[in-house]
């Protein structure tokens, strides 16, 4: 399966680590962008959902809290303006396997879980997976992950890089993308007000176009 993971250029070390090593960075899901992260509505049996809250922690301690962040599409221009430096970044595709690694999709839901802290298994997992509607455009599923890095050796299929993207950042990524490796630029598509990749560019006809 395909996903992708949008980089601004401001965090260019994580993205030249993506590509060039081949691994992905897994942040505390503390630190992640909502603040709701985690947190859920305690329940006891099947009572109704009481005005307090907890967070994934509490309900098990050993589950993986780090998270990094994919989606299953690279067209929305909401997230190339959030995630992407405003199209000065990229997304980079690559290719998963939820059979084999720890992804999950998130699930959308117009308020946080309500959660029996009693309940147990999985109780913890729905946490970290449930997020309010506010963020359902971004199609989001989630690599857990107890540790920093996750490898994913050959996993780099493509780096689309944005069009406001500067010059010699173009030139870094495309000098430095594995064999396998695609760089495409990133292009509008006014008839369905949507980013589409366009051809792939050898490292050479990169630097010709941005020089």
């Amino acid at each position: 399966m395909i996903f992708y993971k949008f980089k601004p250029v401001e965090q260019l070390a994580h993205l030249l680590d993506i590509v060039v090593n081949e691994r992905l960075y897994c942040e505390h899901y503390e630190a992640l962008n909502d603040p709701f992260e985690g947190q859920f509505a305690r329940m006891v049996g099947q009572g109704a959902a009481r005005p307090q809250f907890g967070t994934a922690r509490e309900l098990d301690r050993n589950l993986p809290t780090r998270i990094c962040s994919l989606t299953d599409r690279f067209d929305d221009v909401r997230m190339w303006s959030l995630y992407a430096g405003r199209f000065a970044g990229v997304a980079i595709a690559l290719e998963l396997d939820p059979q084999r690694l720890p992804l999950y999709p998130v699930r959308y839901t117009r308020r946080l879980p309500a959660i029996d802290v009693a309940a147990g298994g999985g109780a913890a997992l729905r946490a970290l997976t449930t997020k309010t509607s506010h963020w359902a455009y971004e199609n989001e599923w989630r690599l857990l992950s107890q540790e920093r890095h996750i490898p994913v050796p050959g996993a780099v299929l493509q780096v689309i890089l944005g069009m406001r993207m500067p010059t010699e950042i173009m030139q870094i990524i495309a000098r430095v993308a594995r064999p396998h490796t695609r760089v495409h630029m990133a292009r509008l598509d006014p008839a369905g007000t949507c980013i589409v990749r366009g051809q792939a560019l050898e490292a050479g006809l990169v630097e010709r176009i941005v020089t």
